[in-house]
């Protein structure tokens, strides 16, 4: 799949208050990404407070431990609440994976785009 970018809103909400999108941020998108990704530096000056460590199998094959908190993303104009990691200053803001599926989207790699996808609840019962 190629490489590309899609601009992102990112948000906060505080004591159930309407949700303030302060930031809008080009992320990379990257389906081979579990997880979001946006710079730590970028998170903490929106106020966004991690709330545990997680270990992370990075690229070349090492495994680190990263902080994760939640956010919430504006992509293409659906609202999001989604798990981001803290990136370190040099680490490319990436769109990942899960946050891509909570929004509906998926990716078409030929004309590089977001596409709206349908959501699949499949219930299983149970006698």
């Amino acid at each position: 799949m190629g490489l590309f970018k899609v601009q992102v809103g990112i948000g906060i909400q505080r004591d159930g208050a309407r949700i303030l999108f302060l930031e809008s941020l080009d992320l990379l998108v990257d389906t081979g990404a579990t997880y979001t990704t946006i710079p730590k530096y970028l998170l903490e000056r929106l106020g966004i407070e991690p709330v545990g460590k997680m270990p992370v199998k990075l690229a070349d094959g090492r495994i680190v431990e990263k902080k994760y908190g939640g956010i919430w993303l504006n992509i293409l104009g659906r609202p999001v609440s989604v798990t981001v990691l803290f990136g370190d200053e040099n680490d490319i803001p990436i769109l990942g994976a899960t946050s891509l599926e909570q929004a509906g989207f998926g990716v078409d790699p030929v004309t590089k785009q977001l596409i709206p996808t349908q959501a699949i609840q499949a219930s299983l019962l149970i006698y």
